[in-house]
This record gives C-alpha cells, structure tokens and sequence, in this order.
C-alpha cells in the first residue's frame, strides 16, 4: 500500500477557526495570603451533624421500638390498637429515617471533602505553574 499523503501536507474536511490566546487580568498574590488562604481550605470540615445526629436519634427510636414490638404482651393496647402492630410500625419508620439520614450525611461528606479536594488541587496547579517564574527571579536578584 503506498502513501498518498506528503508529510507538508493533511487533509481536512472541515474548517477550523484558529483563535489566538486571550489576555486576561491578574492580581498579584504575597506567599504569606496564598499560604493563609491554602490553610483555611485545608481547615474545611465536613457540616454533617445535623443529619448524622438526626439519624442517630432516629435509629436509637427504631431500636427502642424493636425491643418494645419483641418484649411487650400481645394484650397490651396502645391508642386502642394492639402494641406489637404499632411499635413495629414505629420500629420501620424511624429505621428508615435513620438510614436515609445516614445516607445523607455521607452524601454531604462526600460533597464537602470533594470540594475542599478540587480547591486544594487547583491551588497546587497554579503553584507548580508559577513556581518557575519565582525561581527565575530569586535567580536573577529579583524579590
């Protein structure tokens, strides 16, 4: 099979629009504000008592009612129904509650640690960006 192509030469079938690269604005940052702003990033914690707390009342009520449907008398009246049917009744929904408060407390960690992560992360890639640049002026006498 012989090559048609000349190597000064790629043929294109659609038309690309080549733009030049835009200039933006800068601010100058010290060491001192860029350290203490990567500190407060890293001091980010996870907001999840509300839900992780929620979620344990939830479960300890689900518990509380699960030894109550198992330990109480079928004869025993609650409301004017049977005890048992009700404490179990109260056993799925705060059991379900509670996972799914749970379930949501992670969610929100996940959230959170992720957020701080890519911050973080972005911080690190315009240091190793800029990092070059400072090195050449400490070189050069240059503050």
């Amino acid at each position: 099979m012989v090559n048609n192509l000349s190597p000064k030469t790629l043929p294109i079938s659609q038309d690309f629009e080549v733009r030049p690269p835009v200039s933006e604005k800068g601010f100058t940052v010290t060491d001192s504000d860029w350290s203490y702003l990567h500190k407060k990033i890293s001091q980010i914690s996870t907001g999840e008592i509300g839900y992780h707390t929620a979620g344990s009342v939830a479960l300890g009520v689900a518990g509380s009612a699960l030894i109550c449907a198992i330990k109480l008398p079928e004869s025993t009246k609650l409301y004017g129904t049977q005890s048992s049917l009700l404490c179990w009744f109260l056993f799925g929904l705060f059991g379900i509650c509670g996972l799914m408060a749970f379930l949501f407390s992670r969610e929100q960690r996940k959230l959170t640690v992720r957020s701080k992560d890519d911050a973080l992360e972005e911080m690190s890639r315009i240091e190793k960006r800029c990092n070059p640049i400072h090195i050449e002026n400490q070189i050069e006498g240059g503050t």
